[in-house]
C-alpha cells in the first residue's frame, strides 16, 4: 500500500539490502515497460510487484522479474495500487486511472473485477458520472473492505466487495472538499482519516461516514500525502515550502519547518521514543532530503537527493533521486551508505520485501530489484 500502510509512515517492516563484505547491493533483475513510472511498486505476499505505467497498462511482475501480466487500464496509471483481500474475497488491487476510474483488478489474473466511473456532485445537488480528469490520489484499503480514494474535489469511500456494508464498487460515503485532492489519505486506526488538498487544506474526518472533525489551512496546496507517527502527530508537506507537524486529534499546530523550495513528496515518519527523539524526512524540489528532528522540528541533516523516503526497521533511509541515483543513507548523519545509478530520475517511493529485496521504479520505464551482493567464491574456487 501507498507509503507502506494507512498510517502512510514510510516506514519498512523489512531491512533492505546493505552494504557487506562482500561489497555493495546488487542489481538482481530489472523489466522495462513501454512507458514512465510515477506510482510506486506494491508487494503481494507471493513476491509479485505491482506497478502502474503510463502507457496505459498496469504490470504484474514476478520474483523472477517475469512478467505475470499487463492489465490494460484504458488510459495512464500514476497512482500507487492498495492490494488486500476484502471481506474474504481473493487478492485484489485497487487503483485509480487517468480516464477517472477506479479499477478493482484480480491479483491474480490481471482481470477488472469491478470499475467504478466517479460521480461529480453538480449545483443542483444531482449525481452525474464524469470521467474527464484523472485520479492521481493512491488507494487506502481498511481492514473492514472499504476503499478511500480522492477523485477531483472528493474524498470517496467506497465499498471493495459485497457484504463491507453494500454491494462491491459502490458509495458508501463522500465528501466534498474546496480543492483537488491528488495525494492518498491516511488513516490512523482509531476511526480517523487524514486527507489534504490543493487549496491547502488538511481534513480530519470520521472514517465511519465521512463527518467533519477539524480542518487545518497551510499556506499553499499539498499534494503531499500525510503521514501519522502513531504517536498522536500527523505530518504533511506543502508547495509552500513547509513541513507542518499537527495534532492528530485536534489540528493544533506543534511546529513547522521552511525548507527553500515546494514540497511535493510525502513524509516519513521514524519512531519517536519517550523522550521525543525521532526524526522526519521529506523531500523537498531544491533538491534536497531533510530530516527534521520530531520532537521540536530543527535540522538534523540535509543531504541532495528527492523524493518520497521510506526508513528500514535499522534506521537507514532508502530515497531515490533526479540525479538517477538510488540512496541508501544514515538516518542521523545523511551520510550515503551505498548507491546504485539508475537508467532515469526515480521519483516515487521504494518498497522492501520480506527477504531484504528492494525495488524501485524509474521516470524511464524500468522496475528495478536490488538485492545483497554476492560474496566473492572462497580461495581455489572459482
Amino acid at each position: 500500500m501507498f507509503r507502506n500502510g494507512l498510517l502512510h509512515t514510510g516506514r519498512s517492516d523489512h531491512k533492505g539490502p546493505s552494504v557487506t563484505v562482500a561489497g555493495v547491493p546488487r542489481v538482481g533483475w530489472t523489466y522495462k515497460t513501454g512507458g514512465r513510472i510515477f506510482s510506486s511498486p506494491t508487494l503481494a505476499s507471493d513476491g509479485t510487484v505491482y506497478v502502474g505505467c503510463t502507457d496505459g497498462f498496469v504490470y504484474g511482475v514476478q520474483r523472477s522479474g517475469v512478467i505475470k501480466w499487463k492489465y490494460p487500464a484504458g488510459g495512464p496509471v500514476v497512482s500507487t495500487a492498495a492490494i488486500g483481500n476484502p471481506i474474504g474475497s481473493d487478492t485484489t488491487l485497487f487503483m485509480g486511472g487517468a480516464d477517472g476510474t477506479l479499477h478493482a483488478v484480480s491479483a491474480n489474473y490481471g482481470t477488472s473485477k469491478w470499475e467504478y466511473i466517479r460521480p461529480r456532485l453538480h449545483l443542483n445537488g444531482k449525481w452525474q458520472l464524469k470521467a474527464t480528469r484523472p485520479i492521481v490520489s493512491s488507494a487506502a484499503l481498511a481492514p473492514e473492505g472499504i476503499v478511500y480514494i480522492g477523485a477531483d474535489t472528493a474524498l470517496y469511500a467506497i465499498n471493495a466487495a459485497t457484504g463491507s456494508g453494500g454491494f462491491s464498487g459502490t458509495v458508501k460515503w463522500s465528501y466534498e472538499t474546496r480543492g483537488l485532492i491528488l495525494g492518498s489519505p491516511a488513516l490512523d486506526g482509531a476511526g480517523r482519516i487524514y486527507v489534504g488538498t490543493m487549496e491547502g487544506a488538511l481534513y480530519c474526518l470520521r472514517q465511519d461516514d465521512g463527518g467533519f472533525i477539524w480542518r487545518f489551512d497551510a499556506e499553499g496546496g499539498l499534494y503531499s500525502s500525510p503521514a501519522l507517527d502513531g504517536g498522536g502527530r500527523v505530518y504533511v508537506g506543502s508547495v509552500d515550502s513547509y513541513l507542518y507537524a499537527l495534532d492528530a486529534l485536534t489540528g493544533a499546530l506543534h511546529w513547522k519547518f521552511r525548507t527553500s523550495a515546494a514540497i511535493y513528496s510525502s513524509p516519513a515518519a521514524s519512531v519517536r521514543d519517550g523522550t521525543g527523539r525521532g526524526y522526519v524526512f521529506v523531500g523537498s524540489t531544491d533538491w534536497k532530503l531533510y530530516a527534521v528532528r520530531a520532537n521540536d522540528g530543527l535540522l538534523a541533516s540535509a543531504v541532495g537527493v528527492v523524493s518520497s523516503p521510506v526508513i528500514g526497521p535499522d534506521g537507514v533511509v532508502y530515497v531515490g533521486s533526479s540525479d538517477r541515483y538510488f540512496y541508501a543513507l544514515n538516518n542521523l548523519t545523511g551520510a550515503v551508505e551505498w548507491k546504485l545509478y539508475a537508467d532515469g530520475p526515480i521519483q516515487s517511493s521504494a518498497a522492501i520485501d520480506s527477504d531484504g529485496q528492494l525495488y524501485f521504479a524509474t521516470d524511464a520505464g524500468t522496475i528495478y530489484q536490488v538485492v545483497e551482493a554476492v560474496p566473492p567464491p572462497p580461495p581455489g574456487q572459482k
